[in-house]
């Protein structure tokens, strides 16, 4: 058993296919990606703007939701923003998920 601890509190979790990494989304506006394998903290993501409530990954990208109304999707490899949009009809972003072919 392993036990991560965090600043803030935890809003969502997303495994890698291969369950070899884990993201965890907080209320302090950041994601960190760990890897399973070493224990070892390996990505820190921030720029939303208010509480990452949600996370999802697929191969080599995570995207995450917030309750600033947006969806960043990163490379999991680099730590690159790929892509950010958002919504101003919707509250907040609160659950998103890959499908199984990628998209």
């Amino acid at each position: 058993l392993w036990t991560l601890k965090h600043e803030a509190l935890v809003m969502g979790v997303s495994y890698s296919e291969d369950s070899s990494l884990v993201a965890i989304c907080c209320d302090n506006k950041i994601t960190k990606v760990w890897d399973l394998r070493t224990y070892d903290n390996v990505m820190t993501l921030d720029g939303h703007t208010n509480s990452v409530s949600c996370c999802s990954q697929n191969n080599f990208v995570l995207a995450t939701g917030s309750f600033d109304k947006t969806i960043r999707i990163s490379d999991l490899r680099t730590g690159n923003l790929l892509l950010h949009f958002g919504w101003s009809y919707f509250p907040c972003i609160i659950s998103l998920i890959f499908s199984k072919d990628g998209f």
